[in-house]
C-alpha cells in the first residue's frame, strides 16, 4: 500500500460505503414509488429519481497531462493547473514560474546502498534540457490494429494523421530512441512540455510511463525538512525527480540513460487537443485535486474500485502467505550503481521496516505533522506492480505469476445481497472469452477477477463494452455499471 492508502481506506471506504448505502436504498425504498417509472429500476423501487450509477474508469493520465492549459468557461470559476500556476503559458511554452516544474538529475544518491525517496540540493542538479522522451519499444504498427480501427477512421484526427489511428503504433521506422515526432525532442525545456504538434496528434501512440510503486515514490521526492517543506507545500513533495528516476532505476552500467516515457508531457486543450475532454469539462463539474488510491499501476489502483482496500498474496482461502523470494521486490541499488534496483519483482511487505525500500517511505509518513497510516497488516505482502488476477475473463484459473484468489467482500457482493442489478463492462471481453489472443481486454482492470467466487459472477455481471451500448439502446442498463 504505502501511499495515500491511509486516507484512501478511510475516505474511499467511506465513499463506497455511502454509495453502497445509497444504492441499497433502491431496494428498501417505499413501495409507493414502484408505480412511478422515474423512481424504479425494473422492479426495484428507488429512494430518489436516480435510477442508474455509471462508473466510467479511465487511466494512465494525470490531470495536468490532459488539462494543463485548461481555462474554465464560466466566469468566476478557477482551476489549479500548470497554466494557472504560471508554470506554462497558454501556447504551451514555459511560463513565468517554470522553475516550479523544473526537473533535476541525481548526481549523488542520498545513500548509495539503500533505496531513497528524497534528495537534497547537494545531491541534485537542475537539468539544462530534458532527457529526450524515448519510443520505449512502441512498434510502428501493432497487432491490435483490427480492434482499434473504426469505420471511417478517427473523427478527432485530421486526414493526414488517420494512418496513426488503428495501428497501435507510431508510424516510425524505429522502436527505440528519441521520439522524433515531438518537436525539438533533443532540446526540450527541463520541465513540462507540450507533446503535441505538427507530427504528434493528441491520440497518437507513444512510449509508456512508470506504473510501479517504488519508482513513483522516488519521482515525487518527498521529505519533511527545510529544503522540501514550505507554506505552499506542506507535504514536502517537490515532484522534481520525474525524469531522473526513469533514467536510472533500470539503467545498467554502460547503458546510455534515456527517459522511458512521456513523463513531463502535456496536451494543449486550448489548441484543440483532446476536444471531447475539453467539452465535458466545459459542461460538467471536474476535479483538479484527485489522487489515485495508491502509488502504482493499473492493477493496484483498480482493486479499490471493487474492495475499497488492497488485495494481498494469500493461500487462496483468505489467509496471508509469503511469496517465493524471487517474487519479493528489492529496490536497493546494486553495488556501484546510482539507482539500478537490485530485484524488480512483484510483492513487498510494508509492515516490515527492515525490508528493502520500506523504511524510507514509512519514516516519511511518520514524520508528517498529521496522521497518515501506512495501513500495512502484519506479514501481508502487497503488489508493487501490475499482477494478473486469479481468474481469466472466461472464469478459468490464470497461469503463471498471479494474485491468488481472495475472499474479501466486494461492492458486487454487497449489491447482490440487496438484489441490486450491476454489471462490469470491459472492452475486448468477448474476444478474450472466445480465446482470441489479441483482444485488447484489460484483465488487471477488473477487480472482480480477484474474487474466489468470480466464476459464479460471470453469467450475470461480466460483459463487453459493446454490450453497454446494447443495454443503453434497449433500456436494460443495470442500476450500477462499471465501464
Amino acid at each position: 500500500m504505502l501511499s495515500r492508502i491511509g486516507q484512501t481506506k478511510r475516505h474511499l471506504g467511506t465513499a463506497l460505503a455511502a454509495s453502497a448505502a445509497a444504492l441499497m436504498g433502491m431496494a428498501t425504498a417505499s413501495v409507493g414509488y414502484a408505480a412511478d417509472p422515474d423512481r424504479s429500476v425494473g422492479a426495484i423501487a428507488t429512494a430518489s429519481p436516480i435510477k442508474h450509477v455509471v462508473i466510467i474508469v479511465g487511466e494512465n493520465r494525470s490531470f495536468d497531462h490532459v488539462f494543463a492549459t485548461y481555462q474554465p468557461k464560466a466566469k468566476g470559476e478557477s482551476v489549479l493547473n500548470l497554466l494557472s500556476e504560471g508554470i506554462v503559458n497558454a501556447d504551451g511554452t514555459p511560463g513565468p514560474h517554470f522553475l516550479r516544474g523544473h526537473q533535476s538529475q541525481i548526481v549523488a544518491p542520498p545513500n548509495s546502498r539503500r533505496y531513497f525517496i528524497s534528495a537534497d540540493a547537494a545531491q541534485k542538479q537542475l537539468y539544462a534540457t530534458l532527457p529526450p522522451p524515448d519510443l520505449a519499444g512502441t512498434p510502428a504498427v501493432s497487432a491490435l490494429s483490427f480492434i482499434l480501427s473504426i469505420p471511417g477512421g478517427d473523427p478527432g484526427l485530421p486526414p493526414q494523421d488517420q494512418f496513426l489511428f488503428g495501428t497501435g503504433g507510431t508510424g516510425l521506422s524505429v522502436t527505440l530512441g528519441p521520439d522524433t515526432r515531438i518537436t525539438n525532442v533533443n532540446n526540450l525545456p527541463p520541465g513540462p512540455f507540450q507533446m503535441t504538434g505538427p507530427t504528434m496528434p493528441y491520440d497518437a501512440f507513444t512510449g509508456d510511463t512508470i506504473h510501479q510503486l517504488f519508482q513513483m515514490w522516488q519521482q515525487v521526492d518527498c521529505a519533511v525538512d527545510k529544503e522540501h517543506v514550505s507554506r505552499g507545500n506542506p507535504t514536502g513533495c517537490l515532484h522534481d525527480l520525474q525524469s531522473a528516476v526513469t533514467t536510472t532505476y533500470a539503467t545498467a552500467a554502460g547503458q546510455v540513460p534515456h527517459d522511458t516515457g512521456q513523463t513531463m508531457a502535456f496536451f494543449n486543450v486550448q489548441q484543440g487537443d483532446a476536444p471531447l475532454f475539453k467539452r465535458l469539462a466545459d459542461q460538467f463539474t471536474m476535479s483538479d485535486n484527485y489522487h489515485q488510491p495508491v502509488m502504482g499501476g493499473t492493477g493496484p489502483d483498480s482493486v479499490p474500485l471493487g474492495f475499497a482496500d488492497q488485495v494481498f498474496f494469500g493461500d487462496g482461502n483468505g489467509n496471508p502467505a509469503t511469496p517465493p523470494a524471487s517474487l519479493i521486490y528489492d529496490p536497493d541499488p546494486k553495488p556501484g550503481t546510482l539507482n539500478l534496483y537490485t530485484q524488480r519483482a512483484q510483492w513487498f511487505n510494508c509492515s516490515d521496516t527492515t525490508a528493502p525500500g520500506v523504511a524510507a517511505i514509512v519514516d516519511y509518513l511518520n514524520a508528517l505533522p498529521y496522521e497518515v497510516s501506512a495501513n500495512c497488516d502484519p506479514n501481508h505482502y502487497y503488489p508493487a506492480v501490475n499482477i494478473n488476477p486469479a481468474f481469466n475473463p472466461n472464469g478459468t484459473p490464470t497461469g503463471g505469476t498471479v494474485i491468488p484468489a481472495v475472499t474479501m467482500r466486494s461492492i458486487g457482493d454487497a449489491l447482490n445481497d440487496k438484489g441490486i442489478p450491476w454489471k462490469y463492462y470491459g472492452g475486448g471481453y468477448n474476444a478474450s472469452v472466445a480465446g482470441n489472443p489479441v483482444n485488447g481486454y484489460c484483465n488487471i482492470c477488473n477487480p472482480f477477477e480477484h474474487q474466489a467466487n468470480y466464476p459464479t459472477l460471470r453469467a450475470d455481471h461480466m460483459r463487453d463494452v459493446t454490450d453497454l451500448f446494447t443495454d443503453l439502446a434497449n433500456g436494460t442498463l443495470p442500476a450500477v455499471s462499471y465501464v
